[in-house]
């Protein structure tokens, strides 16, 4: 079929999964995980956008569809879109890997090290051009703050205490992808979708930031932790909450904001 055949169903089934757990099971019966997958790398943009988006919706907070992507591979295979010349490709890869990490199911070992690896990776759109990508990113961090609370609330104490200032991102830490032209916010509400932070990033992001934000309440309770259990400045978390502090001082204004909601409410947690 043509590729705008394609993107209309694309879209449709997007908002058949979009949190209706009996479209999830339905479509991932009928391989949509697989099927979407197969057409990552099509020439037509907004096919590529909006099969990004799909797979995003179903595995969000749906463990069988993540193990799906797991088993087929594809977050190596949304990885090629992050260096996607369109904008809103970009972002609507990001918002997928986002989802795919900031899932409610069972943490396991296997579990822990994709979505480590997820976060490291991308943190290489930290320096993208487009302020659609670089909120989307914001998002798929705090999703990862939500799963490993403890963590990097160890790493914003460790900082405090050796009295080491915020140190940005170098060259050395990600790769940086050359700057493109910045993306208007009615461009995403093509992929827009009904989510907020919801207590992790301030409610006052204005809709098209919105639309690209999933992440549920942190409400476990940290546990205490003494200074010699804490994370050295080399590891994952150290490198994302490293991150975090870098989009906090984004040039966007809304970038910067959502990332020092994040910040502040790990800082809080972790000396409250």
């Amino acid at each position: 079929l043509p590729a705008e055949h394609r993107t209309l169903a694309a879209f449709v089934m997007a908002m058949i999964v979009n949190e209706y757990p009996i479209g999830r099971e339905a479509a991932l019966q009928g391989n949509l995980v697989a099927t979407c997958l197969l057409q990552l790398n099509d020439p037509h943009d907004l096919l590529r956008q909006w099969l990004a988006i799909c797979l995003g919706k179903v595995w969000t907070n749906y463990d069988a569809a993540k193990w799906c992507g797991v088993r087929d591979t594809a977050h190596e295979k949304l990885y090629r879109l992050l260096s996607d010349p369109i904008p809103e490709v970009r972002a609507a890869a990001v918002y997928a890997l986002g989802t795919y990490v900031n899932n409610s199911g069972e943490r396991t070992d296997h579990a822990n090290n994709i979505d480590q690896g997820v976060g490291m990776t991308l943190l290489n759109v930290i320096n993208d051009g487009s302020p659609l990508v670089r909120m989307e990113l914001v998002v798929a961090l705090a999703g990862l703050v939500q799963q490993f609370e403890t963590q990097f609330q160890s790493v914003a104490v460790a900082m405090e205490e050796e009295k080491q200032p915020t140190i940005s991102l170098t060259t050395s830490d990600t790769a940086a992808f050359a700057p493109t032209g910045l993306a208007g916010a009615a461009g995403m509400r093509r992929s827009a979708s009904s989510r907020s932070l919801r207590g992790i990033v301030s409610p006052n992001v204005p809709q098209a930031a919105n639309s690209l934000l999933a992440v549920d309440p942190i409400e476990r309770v940290a546990s205490t932790s003494s200074l010699s259990g804490l994370l050295g400045y080399g590891s994952v978390y150290t490198n994302i909450y490293k991150g975090l502090h870098q989009l906090a001082e984004d040039p966007y204004p809304k970038v910067a904001m959502m990332a020092k909601s994040v910040i502040t409410h790990v800082t809080s947690k972790a000396f409250s």
